[in-house]
């Protein structure tokens, strides 16, 4: 697949994240988009060791590379996911009334779900897949750079 995939080829959103046949066992880079806004760039699956399993009668235990990180984004979940994190502190916070604000502090209200269904009610993303880490880390940073015709992303620019 084409770097320049990650900007016109097709877009998943994550509210339809089930039928985006995002194959597991992939290691790739991966575009996140507002719109037209580009905001984020990512990679996933750099640390995929296949494995035989332990009994010879139980299968391998599925590895979820690319897949799984967007699930992850996908989740809302803030705990260990810098983009999750971006999102909340960026688009939603701003965004809280003061009473709001009030039910997070009293824990009736959770600023995970909040970041979920903004990210479900607004993001898309693309994917290609790299043959290996080291590939994917080389796109990652020329996207942050400005490979691409949209420029650099919104969230996580090359410093």
């Amino acid at each position: 697949m084409p770097v320049s995939d990650l900007e016109t080829g097709p877009l998943h959103l994550f509210s339809d994240f089930a039928t985006a046949s995002v194959p597991t066992n992939i290691e790739g880079v991966y575009t996140i988009w507002d719109g037209n806004r580009f905001i984020y760039v990512g990679i996933g699956g750099t640390q995929i060791r296949f494995t035989d399993p332990d009994d010879e009668g139980e299968p391998a235990k599925p590895v979820k590379g690319l897949r799984g990180r967007l699930d992850q984004h996908r989740s809302g979940a803030r705990s260990g996911d810098k983009f999750c994190i971006y999102i909340c502190d960026r688009f939603v916070l701003p965004t809280l009334r003061p009473d709001e604000i009030r039910e997070v502090r009293a824990g009736r209200l959770s600023l995970d779900r909040l970041t979920r269904d903004w990210i479900h009610a607004r993001l898309g993303f693309r994917y290609i897949q790299t043959p290996g880490g080291q590939e994917a880390r080389r796109i990652e940073a020329e996207v942050k750079a400005g490979a691409l015709t949209a420029g650099r992303p919104f969230l996580n620019p090359a410093a």
